[in-house]
């Protein structure tokens, strides 16, 4: 998991953050917002996604990052320790990708 800090913003909205990141990611991931809409899901394949949250404090304007893999199906067939083991440096290196765009976008200073 990691935490990007970015100065401090009150008008930045979850809805401006999926916009920006699928400007930037398009065509390279797939960028949504899950049913329950409380963090974008940068998706690069099945077997591997970051979420990304917003979390706005009274001085603060910060992102949480964390890295899964999306798909139920593939879960279901691995567990949960064998993708781990297998995808974490594909999982690391996307959630790098993520966060140094959102520590340098325009749209979030």
């Amino acid at each position: 998991m990691a935490t990007v800090t970015v100065p401090h913003n009150p008008e930045l909205t979850k809805e401006q953050v999926k916009e920006a990141i699928s400007r930037h990611f398009s065509g390279t991931f797939d960028v949504s917002m899950p049913w329950h809409s409380r963090w974008i899901q940068v998706k690069k394949s099945g077997w591997s996604a970051v979420g990304v949250q917003l979390k706005q404090s009274k001085t603060a304007t910060t992102f949480k990052l964390w890295t899964y893999m999306p798909s139920i199906k593939f879960g279901q067939l691995t567990g949960t320790l064998l993708p781990y083991i297998i995808f974490r440096s594909r999982w690391k290196e996307l959630e790098e990708d993520v966060a140094t765009f959102i520590e340098g976008a325009p749209e979030f200073r």
